[in-house]
């Protein structure tokens, strides 16, 4: 990383946001300490093919009893929801997200200025170690009688159905109506486990105090620049000429941290983006202050999955399978100003797609994205009125369609 000297110093006046995003619920909490910098986010996302809308409930409770509230649907065929407590002010809180089908989920947050980040996932996902690594956290199917838990209990009364054939009395767990083997199969995922089912927790420089912008000769295409901050947020970004994004005619994405405490602090920055046309040319200039008070620019160097590292050893970038871009900073730094200035794509384009961006505090703690397949080796084989697919197995796939 290159370092540039600063001299001039710019104040910026913290400001609020209340963000709404379709789907996804990322809003001011007015029942809490409103001057708080706090922050608890949390996602699910599906490991399970379930044919059918589940809707979970997400309770925050503050260590002085104050009880938060908010709703996440989850649809079949979602990616993900997220839904966002802001505004916090410091101290321990118990989150409990629940669901018919499932066992309740707790666990305790300790909030100081910054967002914690709760990934959470319908089922285990291949290529974690969920008993030492870092890992989401396990939403357990199989509470067939919506207790809370999965036990004895349910299995008895699922196999008591099955057996009767009726559907009253227990919770069709797959959603396909019926209740029957593939129902016991699903309460089996959620039945004595031994792994820890609680989620790592990130830290990140809350949304609160980030104000997204773009720069001269942007747009806002589609979507909205507050819903960055949602993994199932994203914003189009196109060159106001009409024009093929290049060195020449660069998308600039801007992003103003407001807070100079500690509330700004990370060692990352993650930049999702669209796995159909990733972005293969970029520049990030990062501007931020150190322990005395000076100010610093770093710049990273993204071609064609090619990293520059320029002159600082401690900074890495990398682009995973998916092209999402991990800048690994070395340090924690406060940081003031992001800029983000796109000048080339997979594909030859005048719109680019941001999917989110994070300011991670602890990238050694920041969860990997789960690895996804895609079927390999397809065949096909004709019977008598009738053909047969097969395919090498594939990890982290929820289903398929023929």
């Amino acid at each position: 990383m290159k370092k540039i000297r600063k001299k001039a110093v710019s104040v910026i006046m913290a400001f609020g946001l209340a963000l709404q995003t379709s789907g996804t619920v990322l809003a001011e909490n007015t029942d809490i300490d409103s001057t708080g910098t706090g922050q608890v986010n949390v996602s699910i996302s599906p490991t399970l093919m379930l044919e059918r809308d589940v809707d979970f409930t997400a309770v925050l409770t503050g260590n002085d009893g104050r009880i938060m509230t908010q709703s996440l649907a989850l649809g079949a065929g979602d990616e993900a929801e997220e839904v966002c407590f802001s505004r916090l002010s410091d101290g321990y809180y118990t989150l409990k997200v629940s669901a018919d089908g499932f066992a309740d989920y707790e666990q305790v947050i300790n909030v100081d200025k910054q967002a914690a980040s709760v990934k959470l996932m319908t089922g285990f996902a291949d290529g974690f170690d969920y008993n030492r690594g870092t890992h989401p956290g396990t939403l357990l199917i199989g509470d067939a009688n919506n207790d809370g838990i999965v036990d004895d209990r349910d299995r008895k009364q699922l196999t008591d159905a099955i057996d009767s054939r009726t559907n009253s009395g227990v919770t069709d767990l797959n959603g396909d109506g019926i209740i029957d083997l593939v129902d016991l199969e699903y309460l089996a995922k959620g039945y004595n486990v031994s792994e820890n089912t609680q989620a790592t927790i990130e830290t990140l420089i809350p949304s609160t105090v980030i104000k997204p912008s773009v720069g001269d000769g942007t747009y806002t295409a589609g979507g909205s620049l507050e819903s960055l901050f949602v993994k199932n947020g994203g914003v189009q970004l196109a060159t106001i000429d009409g024009g093929i994004i290049s060195a020449e005619d660069p998308i600039v994405l801007q992003f103003d941290v407001t807070d100079r405490g500690l509330a700004a602090r990370a060692d990352g920055i993650v930049i999702g983006v669209s796995t159909e046309n990733p972005v293969t040319k970029a520049e990030v200039y990062i501007d931020y202050i150190d322990e005395n008070g000076g100010e610093y620019t770093q710049i990273a160097l993204i071609e064609n999955g090619v990293h520059h590292l320029l002159d600082d050893g401690n900074v890495t970038v990398e682009q995973d399978s998916r092209g999402n871009i991990r800048i690994n900073l070395g340090s924690q730094i406060a940081v003031k100003r992001v800029v983000f200035k796109i000048s080339g794509m997979r594909k030859e384009s005048s719109i680019a797609e941001i999917s989110y961006v994070e300011f991670v505090n602890g990238m050694e703690n920041k969860i990997s994205e789960p690895a996804s397949d895609i079927p390999e080796n397809l065949s096909a084989s004709a019977g008598n009125k009738s053909f047969v697919l097969t395919w090498d197995p594939c990890v982290n796939v929820t289903g398929y369609e023929v």
